[in-house]
């Protein structure tokens, strides 16, 4: 029993040590609260260090706190107040707090900034009745492609971009309309119907912070149910992902780990690393859409991995295995009878052979997608062929073939009211 007392003696010493404290509170706080609620609340924390406030106080006791150490250590000596005064030496005594107490204020505003914004207060409802009233009355599949078509009007890129960014697009505009008939239906959610009416009539306008504060709201606390939490992480990632990459890769990262056998997850999150440029990572969790749709017997989901593998391995310009992966793609869309899909392959091996200087080949394949489009009457489709067979033309050298397709390129945008009319347009001007 000695021997005991004596080794417990040696230990306790270190016990007192504030980091060894802070270590054992972290264990007990894991084992109390569950490994993942803790990796979260760290997780958290950790975003609120790059706080202003919080950065401040971060620096203040840590300058403070080297000083103390180096006045324990006797490196340098004590300041008396006659060298500093009674202000300084008291700043020096108390500096630390005073930096902790910063720390805590800005923890605290942070706190209240977030509370403020998943709240929606009576005045942001009322602002939105007059437009909710005539919105909400409106259900129809019609009225929420025009609000599609409102968020993603304001994110159309470059119409020289590749053939597999228009891939993604069209993807996410599923997901942005699967998210808004949710949002109208209100399944799910955990809001009001005077809150549901307000988000609505908000996306109406292209404003996706209200309808993204409820999908927030409801994925803090459906957490508990997997499915229904990762359910609401999707539609807040489809919202986010308009203006806020980061958002967008948060929550769909939870939603994988809430819901990893759900394919549709992991083909967002792909294509948000993809978008930050984490190929290796994009090319992870497209494989996992290729393995659930293999498991789930799922010809499309297989479809959509090797068209997404193929979009990762062509920006690394790896050609080869991208020309592999688009063909496997066409192969089961051409067997599912799937002519957007053939369409979309049919251009993204265009996009390809373009890069490889094969432009003969190049305009077969994007003539092929044409021919599609038009069999479809999908004008945005043809725009973008046109386009695509006038970058080509032109470097082909041919100016009368380039100058014909841009031009009606740009009269199918103009039809669709499109900006990338104008983005057309100045290739045709360079071109003359």
């Amino acid at each position: 029993m000695s021997e005991e007392i004596k080794a417990f003696a040696n230990i306790a010493p270190f016990l007192t040590n504030p980091y060894v404290l802070a270590g054992l509170v972290v264990v007990v706080v894991g084992m109390v609260v569950g490994h993942d609620r803790l990796i979260k609340a760290v997780e958290h924390i950790v975003s609120l260090l790059t706080k202003p406030l919080v950065l401040v106080g971060l620096v203040v006791m840590l300058g403070f706190g080297a000083y103390h150490e180096l006045l324990k250590a006797k490196i340098i000596p004590t300041l008396t107040q006659e060298q500093g005064g009674l202000v300084a030496i008291l700043l020096l005594q108390y500096g630390f707090i005073i930096g902790a107490l910063v720390v805590l204020l800005g923890f605290g505003l942070e706190a209240y900034k977030t509370h403020k914004k998943h709240k929606l207060s009576a005045a942001e409802i009322s602002a939105n009745i007059a437009a909710t009233a005539a919105i909400a009355a409106d259900t129809t599949s019609a009225n929420i492609a025009a609000i599609v078509k409102t968020l993603t009007e304001q994110h159309q890129r470059d119409n020289e971009k590749h053939q597999q960014d228009k891939q993604a697009d069209q993807e996410e505009i599923k997901s942005l309309t699967a998210t808004i008939t949710e949002l109208r239906t209100g399944q799910g959610i955990d809001a009001s119907q005077a809150e549901l009416d307000a988000a609505y009539a908000a996306l109406a306008q292209g404003k996706t912070a209200l309808a993204k504060n409820l999908f927030a709201r409801t994925a803090e606390k459906a957490e508990q149910s997997a499915q229904r939490g990762a359910a609401a992480l999707r539609n807040l990632g489809a919202l986010a992902y308009l203006d806020s990459t980061q958002e967008a890769l948060q929550a769909y990262r939870r939603a994988v780990q809430l819901d990893p056998d759900n394919a549709d997850g992991w083909n967002r999150l792909g294509h948000l690393l993809s978008r930050i440029g984490a190929l290796d990572e994009a090319i992870d969790a497209y494989r996992k859409v290729l393995k659930l749709g293999e498991q789930h017997n799922n010809p499309e989901e297989i479809a959509a991995a090797y068209g997404n593998l193929g979009n990762v391995y062509q920006t690394r310009g790896d050609l080869d295995k991208a020309i592999a992966f688009y063909q496997k793609a066409l192969k089961l869309h051409e067997e599912l009878g799937r002519k957007e899909g053939m369409a979309s392959d049919y251009g993204n091996l265009g996009n390809v052979y373009q890069t490889r200087g094969d432009l003969d080949k190049a305009i077969e394949y994007h003539q092929k997608s044409l021919k599609i489009e038009e069999e479809l009457g999908r004008k945005e489709g043809m725009a973008n062929q046109y386009g695509n067979l006038g970058n080509v033309y032109r470097l082909q050298g041919n100016p009368s073939e380039a100058k014909r397709c841009y031009q009606k390129s740009i009269a199918l945008f103009t039809q669709l009211g499109s900006p990338n009319a104008a983005l057309v347009q100045s290739l045709l001007d360079k071109l003359q």
